[in-house]
């Protein structure tokens, strides 16, 4: 808003535009409001029910010291009045199970990032400058997943908090290039804003607000310490085909040559073992990896038919490739994948 138009706002103009979702941070809203304050002393009266719609709980010390430096704009009394009650209130947690908290589009509130329209749905989209897209609950919850949909190839991590401080990353995935539907799970914790930071090479990413979901899963799960991925129990559907011919019921490629068949996951997992249908006798081998090269040589057989039972040291796993070398008529066939192998 233009600075010579909030300035000439009335106290009720003011009041009205506090009690909007405004999608920014906190302590800006605070700062043009206590500027608002400097520039109208004559409505001082209004000064403390309007104050009452900012949340100065989530405000720095020398933050809030504004309101009394160079000139006293509220009464000290009322000041510390409002922060107790504030702090006590925002204490407050709630534990949803098994149901997003993240209200609907028009109620959902971005203090970093901005809302797009774009193809007639709405998006969170990066803000100019910046790397992440953060998203304000207004209320803690206890938290242990979060899904949304990548649309593009992108590292990324998460982090949360419950006063805009203090922030700890549940989920690193900024060394993998993740895409499609991401399900992450991470030790439950109290939160109340959750920042997607991407990694800086992205200048525009956008994600459909729907696709968001924050909630406290009851579904189990199981985290590798070490690295923090999830070791998935079922069979994992999120896999795509990004090398191989697809035909009828199954997917082949030529022997003998540089051809291969490559999947690859949405996202990292800590995988060890996975089964293949083979319905001709063939040879072959399996590699691994975190990026589309460097590959991790894990098994081979030869002369096999049927299911087999692919088996290797546990390890983070966002691409599989199978190489057939020796299978009738000269191509390799795979009819079924299954990862992990259940």
């Amino acid at each position: 808003m233009n600075e010579e138009i909030f300035k000439e706002l009335s106290p009720l103009a003011v009041k009205h535009l506090l009690e909007l979702p405004l999608n920014t941070l906190e302590s800006d809203i605070y700062k043009a409001l206590v500027w608002w304050m400097r520039m109208n002393p004559m409505h001082s009266n209004a000064f403390p029910g309007l104050l009452g719609l900012v949340e100065i709980h989530l405000l720095t010390v020398y933050q809030l010291d504004m309101l009394f430096l160079p000139t006293l704009l509220i009464d000290p009394d009322f000041y510390r009045s409002l922060l107790t009650e504030q702090r006590i209130f925002a204490q407050r947690v709630q534990k949803v199970v098994n149901k997003n908290v993240i209200g609907s589009k028009d109620e959902l509130r971005i203090v970093n990032g901005q809302k797009t329209l774009e193809n007639a749905k709405l998006k969170l989209a990066l803000a100019r400058h910046t790397y992440c897209i953060t998203i304000d609950l207004k209320h803690l919850f206890v938290l242990n997943c979060l899904k949304f949909k990548l649309k593009g190839n992108v590292g990324y991590a998460i982090t949360v908090c419950k006063y805009m401080r203090n922030w700890d990353c549940v989920v690193d995935h900024f060394d993998y290039i993740c895409t499609g539907p991401q399900v992450l799970y991470f030790d439950e914790c109290v939160v109340r804003f959750i920042s997607i930071r991407f990694q800086e090479c992205v200048s525009f990413f956008t994600i459909r607000v729907g696709d968001v979901e924050a909630l406290y899963s009851t579904d189990p799960f199981q985290k590798d310490p070490k690295t923090g991925l999830c070791i998935p129990k079922h069979q994992l559907v999120t896999m795509t085909m990004i090398c191989g011919n697809l035909s009828n019921d199954h997917v082949r490629h030529k022997v003998n040559g540089d051809g291969s068949i490559i999947y690859q996951f949405a996202q990292p997992y800590m995988i060890g073992s996975m089964k293949l249908l083979l319905n001709e006798e063939s040879s072959y081998y399996v590699e691994v990896a975190t990026h589309n090269e460097n590959w991790t040589h894990v098994f081979e057989e030869e002369n096999v038919i049927g299911w087999r039972m692919v088996t290797f040291r546990k390890q983070a796993v966002l691409y599989i490739k199978i190489v057939g070398t020796k299978a009738p008529l000269n191509y390799f066939k795979l009819y079924k994948l299954e990862c992990p192998a259940t």
